[in-house]
């Protein structure tokens, strides 16, 4: 996201507009989730993706035309009609998306840049764009960034109960979501940049789980030292899919912090092993491994033998997940999610 803001504040600084599109609601398993976005400016170049294929060039084209007209609109996809395949999707489900128009001769300049600003410093808040609409057509746009203490970053032209409702978003959910209320939409992003989600491993518990941490605002990123596993047609919404060359480079050009959280579901012990004991020497805010309290002590007391300490192991949440009497892949998924949301509340 940090990208996205910092070339809409580009544009807009050197006197260009832009055309912002972002997925205002999505439901059944549509490619990308609520809050997913990109930039484009005059001359078709972009930033960002909201889900590739036919879609996205649909609401490419309308974005040139947002451009040349400058006015916003909003776009309406059923992926799940008679002619999904004429779109180019797989996925089926709904698709809101908001195609918005920035000046850089109105407020947006300033205001973006607050945004900018507010995430580089981690700052809590949100980017709230508030759109005045009538059908599918949105007659104006306006554009302020509201912090916890109520500050505002722009104009706000609304009630103060709804100031404060706004306010207090970022410190219930890290993910975007549009409010109606006062006669106007309003779409509410988080400053506070969404926690990320390793997945280790792209098989059939990982693919449920990619799914749901990012619907639940989990920025997901999926490794696997194979293609045919790690691959967009397996995991669509995920925002990135690396193929390292074999799981022993598998922290090969990522950073892990207290911001990252790290779900090893592999093929094999020796791969689940391999991936965590790399982890164990990062900061990472939690490590959840899969596996029976079996495979979990022999993966232990190998680990320990290469010196590795009963502190370090402390940190590993192994069996993963919540403890719900959980079977197949996709319930398999709803427990190590659940465990992940209950970890980034500080509950866990």
């Amino acid at each position: 996201m940090k990208e996205l803001a910092e070339r809409i504040c580009d544009l807009l600084e050197n006197g260009s507009p832009a055309a912002v599109a972002t997925i205002l609601r999505r439901s059944g398993s549509a490619p990308r989730t609520a809050g997913s976005k990109m930039v484009v400016d005059e001359h078709g170049g972009f930033v960002g993706t909201i889900g590739g294929g036919k879609f996205e060039a649909d609401v490419l084209a309308e974005a040139g035309r947002s451009l040349a007209e400058a006015r916003p609109k909003k776009m309406f996809f059923d992926l799940t009609s008679d002619d999904v395949s004429a779109m180019d999707m797989i996925c089926g489900g709904q698709m809101e998306v908001l195609v918005d128009y920035l000046a850089p001769e109105d407020d947006a300049t300033a205001v973006f840049a607050a945004w900018k600003s507010a995430m580089e410093e981690k700052k809590a808040g949100s980017l709230v764009t508030i759109m005045r609409a009538n059908a599918s057509w949105i007659e104006k746009t306006d554009h302020c960034v509201v912090f916890a203490d109520e500050a505002v970053a722009g104009g706000w032209p609304l009630s103060s109960a709804l100031l404060k409702r706004v306010a207090k978003t970022p410190s219930v959910s890290a993910v975007s979501q549009v409010i109606d209320a006062d006669d106007v939409q309003l779409l509410v992003e988080p400053t506070i940049a969404p926690k990320t989600v390793l997945i280790f491993g792209a098989g059939h518990v990982s693919m449920p789980t990619a799914r749901l941490a990012g619907e639940v605002g989990f920025r997901v990123v999926v490794v696997d030292d194979r293609k045919a596993f790690a691959n967009r047609d397996r995991f669509p919404g995920a925002d990135q899919i690396l193929v390292p060359e074999d799981f022993a480079a598998a922290l090969t050009g990522l950073a892990v912090d207290a911001d990252t959280f790290v779900v090893i579901v592999t093929r094999g012990h020796r791969y689940d092993k391999e991936v965590l004991s790399q982890v164990l020497s990062t900061g990472a805010g939690y490590i959840g491994m899969i596996g029976s309290r079996k495979k979990r002590d022999a993966i232990y007391a190998a680990l320990k033998k290469e010196g590795v300490a009963e502190d370090d192991l402390a940190r590993v949440h192994c069996p993963i997940g919540l403890s719900i009497g959980a079977e197949s892949p996709a319930e398999i998924a709803v427990s190590i999610v659940g465990e992940l949301i209950a970890c980034r509340a500080g509950i866990k």
